[in-house]
């Protein structure tokens, strides 16, 4: 099996995100009862573009990962894999390093996924567990970190035995 490299994205990979976005989540957001234009699905793929590196494999993409990474926490903001690669590691390969990555540096590991994404399973099998959920979609944090909020502020007391 070949490696699986992370490549940042840039502008011109835009239309291949926006096509990958027709090829994932269109379906799930017909489901929740979202119907986006391609304009909006092509928006959303420029959204945070510096966020945002290619799945490649072999020289080509399989993939993309979106994660927003701020002082006290990390977003996963979208994971999507080309459907003939879907069920085949790849979305919990690059879940476990983002989950390994953060808990290295003390972060929360955060998500949302639709209700009627697949996805959800996938997420609550690698540890994920859910914070409520709205309109259908679910927030989520990776297990074993804790946290505490008061009057606005959170603080990271401790990430899988590590003391912060």
């Amino acid at each position: 099996m070949s490696t699986l490299e992370f490549r940042e994205a840039t502008p011109q990979d835009v239309p291949y995100l926006t096509q990958l976005r027709l090829r994932t989540i269109h379906e799930h957001l017909l489901k929740a009862g979202t119907d986006l234009s391609f304009e909006e699905h092509e928006l959303r793929a420029q959204t945070r573009l510096n966020c945002c590196a290619l799945l490649v494999m072999a020289g080509r993409p399989v993939g993309m990962v979106k994660v927003v990474r701020t002082g006290e926490s990390w977003t996963i903001e979208q994971l999507q894999i080309e459907p003939e690669f879907q069920r085949r590691g790849f979305g919990s390969a690059v879940i476990r390093q983002l989950q390994r990555d953060a808990r290295a540096s003390g972060v929360v590991l955060r998500l949302s996924v639709l209700r009627v994404n697949p996805a959800l399973a996938l997420y609550e099998r690698l540890g994920f567990e859910s914070l409520g959920e709205s309109h259908g979609i679910v927030e989520m944090r990776s297990a074993g970190c804790e946290v505490r909020s008061e009057r606005g502020r959170v603080e990271l007391l401790s990430c899988h035995g590590r003391r912060e």
